[in-house]
């Protein structure tokens, strides 16, 4: 297989949503795995990977474009509706973020905190997705190829009283790789994404966005809280 063009692109498309509690929550689907049997391909920068389901396991094998196989893993299959009531979009596709780009960085962790003041550094307000060289992004930024390799966004927003935390999921569009905050802590990273306790650097490997992809937050419900909360990502290039 050849080698697939490389743009370099960083888009984000964002939103959270929630779902409202029901008596259905958290309770086993019957017959959902067959619904969901098959095999699925997805392209990850340099390299490819088949996602194998069947009733019982899933079955992950990555390859390069060559074809040569990497490694597989393999996990128990278990299906659960987690928040089964209505559902919510609390930060839709498009809605206003501050941002800080231009090569500048944070001077610390605040940013991720409802405490910071963004008035008093060099952040602006824009819409999502945030990139370059795609066509589809509503904040572009047009000084960023070739300069600097990294982009945060934050936004504040509101949990209505009632909401199934568990039930909250961020879906996302990103290239290549990004680091996810809430309230003040750093929840976890995309796969491409390694960080180094001491230090704090940042590595990333190449992932082209392919469409929005959904992540859990179910294990992060201590952190939210109903009312005000933050959400702060930043984005990565992998080059310049």
């Amino acid at each position: 297989m050849k080698t697939a063009p490389s743009k370099k692109i960083f888009s984000i498309f964002a939103l959270v949503a929630c779902a409202f509690s029901s008596s259905g929550a958290g309770e086993d689907l019957p017959g959902i795995e067959t619904q969901i049997q098959g095999e699925w391909i997805a392209y990850r920068g340099d390299q490819f990977d088949i996602k194998k389901i069947t009733r019982d396991k899933t079955t992950q094998t990555f390859y390069d474009w060559n074809g040569n196989l990497l490694y597989q893993r393999t996990s128990d299959l278990k299906v659960k509706l987690v928040g089964s009531g209505e559902r919510k979009t609390i930060i839709g596709k498009g809605a206003e973020w501050l941002y800080l780009a231009g090569g500048k960085q944070p001077e610390d962790t605040l940013w991720t905190t409802l405490s910071f003041d963004a008035a008093k550094g060099e952040w602006k307000k824009g819409p999502s997705g945030f990139g370059y060289a795609d066509d589809d992004d509503a904040t572009v930024l047009d000084d960023m190829q070739g300069k600097y390799l990294s982009v945060f966004i934050r936004r504040e927003f509101e949990i209505p009283k009632g909401a199934d935390m568990k039930g909250l999921s961020l879906r996302i569009n990103y290239d290549d790789g990004f680091v996810l905050h809430a309230n003040g802590r750093r929840l976890f990273s995309s796969s491409n994404v390694s960080v180094n306790e001491e230090s704090g650097e940042v590595t990333v490997g190449n992932h082209e966005a392919g469409g929005l992809e959904t992540f859990s937050l179910a294990d992060f419900v201590g952190v939210f809280k109903e009312g005000r909360n933050v959400i702060a990502i930043e984005g990565i290039n992998a080059t310049l």
